[in-house]
């Protein structure tokens, strides 16, 4: 059974319209994880927060000691409660509003940009469920997601082993520029 068959990826947009290739890149990053970091995580739901009503955008979460507002997340993780299994929710939206549209007609940025929130949200279940450590959760959640891209990556991709730090390191300074460049005033002509 492959973990797309024991993972369901739910779609719940409010007003938005994601594009045609979000869920199947959501279950091929799905599938490159070894099964057992699944355990107990039954759901990845995909949404926009965008559409989220009043009292979640009003909701916070906290991340190295201080209060986020939910609705400048790329993700979330719930974690098993009340009868009720653990699942990932990522925001859509957030996470590809970032990244120049042009990146996306190739795979390889696809699943670059996804694993960033879906492997790091991935990585709070591991922390919670699999692996617990007694540091930071937001620390342990990047080890864990660094770990997963580079399983994800080296095994889908094969030039990716020799071009992945670089391009990483690359693609970063390129969405910081990009983000810098957004903030900036626009000057009237």
């Amino acid at each position: 059974m492959s973990n797309c068959e024991l993972i369901k990826i739910l779609e719940n947009y409010n007003n938005y319209e994601p594009p045609a290739w979000v869920i199947t890149t959501v279950s091929r990053l799905v599938g490159g994880v070894p099964e057992k970091y699944f355990n107990g995580l039954k759901i990845i739901l995909l949404s926009n927060a965008g559409g989220l009503n009043h009292s979640r955008k009003r909701q916070k979460t906290y991340t190295r000691k201080r209060k986020v507002a939910i609705q400048e997340c790329r993700g979330l993780y719930f974690q098993k409660r009340h009868g009720q299994s653990a699942y990932i929710e990522l925001f859509i939206d957030k996470i590809i509003q970032s990244c120049p549209k042009i990146l996306f007609n190739l795979n390889f940025f696809k699943d670059l940009v996804f694993s960033e929130a879906l492997y790091h949200e991935l990585g709070h279940h591991i922390h919670k469920t699999n692996a617990p450590e007694h540091k930071e959760r937001e620390d342990v959640a990047e080890k864990w997601k660094k770990r997963l891209t580079r399983l994800y990556f080296r095994d889908r991709y094969f030039y990716s082993k020799m071009f992945l730090t670089p391009l990483i390191v690359l693609l970063r300074l390129l969405a910081k520029l990009f983000r810098l460049m957004q903030r900036r005033p626009r000057l009237a002509i």
